[in-house]
């Protein structure tokens, strides 16, 4: 079950968090799921502030190390991770996610996926789980 802060009445517009999920790793489909990880939150962000420059400094303090690379998704609020899971790579696909902050949602989910390079890349990912 997933939970999706909303806020009706709306002061702040361009404020939102994220529940970031990190060290873990997709199921397949059917019924996707992220096992195996972790999670943090970061409030009061802004999508004037908010891109990739966030996300990769958030896994730096987490402790994973700057050389390793991330793929980061985000979950359409209100949808399974099947068919709501959409990249975040470039400025069109922040531009989605900020549709849903404008709309209304102040909690998004968004999910790292670590792309493994050399062997001590892999260890220091399993002593991170």
């Amino acid at each position: 079950m997933t939970s999706t802060l909303t806020l009706k009445d709306n002061d702040e517009p361009t404020k939102f968090s994220i529940k970031v999920y990190h060290g873990g790793e997709f199921s397949d489909n059917p019924c996707r799921s992220y096992v195996g990880g972790k999670y943090n939150f970061i409030d009061c962000l802004d999508i004037d502030d908010f891109g990739i420059d966030v996300l990769e400094e958030m896994v730096k303090q987490i402790g994973y190390s700057v050389d390793m690379v991330f793929y980061f998704h985000f979950k359409i609020p209100y949808v399974c991770l099947d068919l709501g899971l959409k990249c975040l790579a470039s400025d069109s696909d922040f531009l989605s996610l900020f549709e849903h902050v404008r709309g209304g949602v102040k909690l998004i989910e968004i999910y790292d996926e670590l792309l493994v390079h050399t062997f001590v890349d892999f260890v220091l990912y399993q002593v991170l789980h």
